[in-house]
C-alpha cells in the first residue's frame, strides 16, 4: 500500500508545480500578446502608442483575471481533496461531543491546539 502512496504524492507534487508553473504564463502571455499586437496595429495604422498602450492594458488586467481564476480553481481542488481524505480517516467513527474534548471534558495534550488527529478530522466532517 505504501508503494501506491509514492506514487500518488509525486503525481500530486508535479500538478502542483506545472499548475504553478502555468500561473506565470497565465499572466505573461496575455500581457506580452497584448503590447506586441498594440505595436503592430500602431505601426500599420501610425497612431502613435495608442494601441500599445491600451492593449498592454487589457493584456494585464486579463493575466491578473486568469491568475485569479486558477488560483480559485486550484484552492477549490484542494479543499475537495481534504474533504475526501476527512470522510475516509473517520470513516465508521461517530461521536457526540465536541471534537478534542475527552469524556471529563477535558482537552486531549496528544496533538497541536490539544486536538488529535482523529479529532480534528471529525470536526470538519458532519455526524449523521
Amino acid at each position: 500500500m505504501s508503494a501506491k502512496r509514492k506514487p500518488d504524492r509525486w503525481n500530486a507534487a508535479w500538478q502542483q508545480a506545472l499548475a504553478t508553473t502555468s500561473l506565470g504564463w497565465d499572466l505573461a502571455l496575455p500581457i506580452f500578446g497584448g503590447a506586441l499586437l498594440g505595436h503592430l496595429l500602431d505601426g500599420r495604422l501610425e497612431t502613435g502608442y495608442t494601441f500599445t498602450l491600451s492593449l498592454l492594458a487589457l493584456g494585464v488586467f486579463s493575466g491578473f483575471y486568469n491568475v485569479m481564476r486558477s488560483i480559485q480553481r486550484m484552492e477549490a481542488q484542494e479543499r475537495q481533496r481534504g474533504d475526501r481524505s476527512c470522510v475516509r480517516s473517520t470513516e465508521g467513527r461517530h461521536s457526540d461531543r465536541p471534537a478534542g474534548l475527552t469524556t471529563s471534558g477535558a482537552r486531549h495534550s496528544s496533538g497541536p491546539a490539544g486536538l488529535t488527529t482523529n479529532d480534528e478530522a471529525s470536526a470538519l466532517t458532519t455526524n449523521e
